[in-house]
């Protein structure tokens, strides 16, 4: 299993997303589906570098209810590691919520 290493910002799959990021904005693209998409790409390449995986739309309880973040962060014992959802608008982007 990959050790836990920094992933910093010159890492490849952080330049393919503020590059996607960039060719969206240039076409005036806001709308939350391409920037989940943009995301989800840049989670699922840093998740390999920690033994994780990446698993969209995966329903999960929280407060007893059932819920379907965007993702879904899963170690190598099938623990959830973190969840993601994007959210609309000029201002927001996605938003990591760490599971502790």
């Amino acid at each position: 299993m990959p050790g836990t290493e920094a992933i910093k910002p010159t890492h490849k799959a952080i330049q393919r997303y503020y590059e996607a990021l960039q060719s969206y904005g240039t076409h005036d693209v806001e709308h939350e589906t391409a920037l989940r998409s943009a995301f989800q790409n840049l989670l699922a390449d840093t998740a390999k570098s920690q033994g994780w995986i990446q698993v969209p739309e995966q329903r999960t309880k929280s407060g007893g209810k059932i819920v379907i973040p965007d993702g879904t962060l899963r170690d190598a014992y099938n623990l959830h590691r973190g969840f993601w959802e994007a959210k609309d608008g000029k201002v927001e982007i996605p938003i990591w919520i760490t599971n502790r």
